[in-house]
């Protein structure tokens, strides 16, 4: 799968530079409801796909009009590191899988830490979930940094990022019905701590000792609500509320969005690139979704202050 990935097709010009900005190998587990096994430069090493079995691949449509997604027999070769057989690991890798669950349904999402990746988008390290879209029963992640909204399947981060980090998670799941979340696997040193906060009910759970179960009151649809904290248990690091904070924009509609539980009333200043105040507006404190409009404001880059007695929360946001 690396040889594939990394193969040229044209000058400077690999299978892995048309393929979307987040994306990878989609390989069938025998149960795509659950999300595909996504193989990506964050998790390769030698890994290998068994013949016979099925994959999808995500390809930019503007690159692939000029160029051809290649297979030679070159790719061909032998060995044991296939993931056809559930479990079967082929690197030691550090990396931490998690499992949503309920009664009739089940989602997985993964994060892995090395040296080539970063909070933001990594290109050829980060995945999306296949087609972008949640389906109606979900567990996934959004960026830490550089936050599109776009849910991600396989989140990759700083190998130094490992031991104090705040991982925005999305989950969809219906009002009523049993909820867990429970850690699948993991390969993260045994001095980390794994908790997921949920800021509505107020509840922190230390996931490598025990599962998170629920039964919501009302539908789970987006993120906002939970968070993955990983934690050096040798350290005692306080987290401010204002990590639980998401800002972000989407295209359509052309919106900021601002995503957590704030603590108390709230107003955000938009500034543009000279410290200009373009827009101000008030935030209900009641809500864990507050939206901006932007489409009358021009593209380009711009600054979110979020301020209320509590927190301050400034972000760099990219408008379009």
């Amino acid at each position: 799968m690396s040889a594939f990935l990394n193969h040229e097709v044209d000058s400077g010009i690999t299978n892995l530079n048309l393929l979307e900005n987040a994306s990878g190998i989609y390989g069938y587990d025998g149960d795509a409801s659950d999300g595909w096994d996504i193989i990506t430069l964050a998790n390769v090493g030698s890994r290998l796909l068994a013949p016979g079995q099925g994959f999808f691949v995500a390809a930019d449509a503007n690159d692939v009009a000029s160029y051809n997604l290649a297979f030679t027999p070159a790719m061909r070769t032998t060995g044991t590191s296939d993931d056809f057989i559930l479990g079967r690991e082929a690197n030691p890798l550090t990396f931490l899988k998690l499992h949503a669950s309920t009664t009739n349904n089940s989602y997985k999402t993964e994060f892995y830490f090395n040296d080539n990746a970063s909070t933001g988008l990594d290109a050829g390290y980060d995945a999306v979930i296949w087609g972008g879209n949640v389906p109606n029963f979900a567990l996934y992640s959004h960026l830490v940094e550089e936050n599109t909204g776009v849910p991600i399947a396989l989140q990759a981060l700083g190998s130094t990022d490992i031991s104090d980090i705040t991982i925005p998670l999305g989950v969809k799941s219906n009002a009523g019905t049993q909820l867990t979340i429970r850690i699948s696997d993991s390969n993260l040193p045994t001095s980390l701590d794994v908790y997921l906060e949920d800021v509505i009910a107020n509840t922190t759970t230390l996931l490598t000792t025990r599962d998170y179960i629920i039964t919501p009151d009302s539908n789970l649809d987006g993120t906002g609500r939970f968070f993955l904290r990983l934690t050096n248990n040798t350290l005692s690091t306080p987290t401010s509320s204002q990590d639980y904070i998401q800002i972000y924009t989407t295209r359509s509609p052309k919106e900021v969005l601002i995503k957590g539980q704030l603590q108390g009333a709230a107003t955000a200043y938009l500034y543009d690139m000279q410290g200009r105040l373009v827009r101000q507006q008030n935030l209900n404190a009641s809500r864990t979704t507050n939206t901006i409009d932007v489409a009358s404001i021009s593209d380009g880059v711009y600054v979110v202050k979020l301020v209320n007695n509590q927190q301050i929360k400034t972000q760099k946001v990219l408008i379009k």
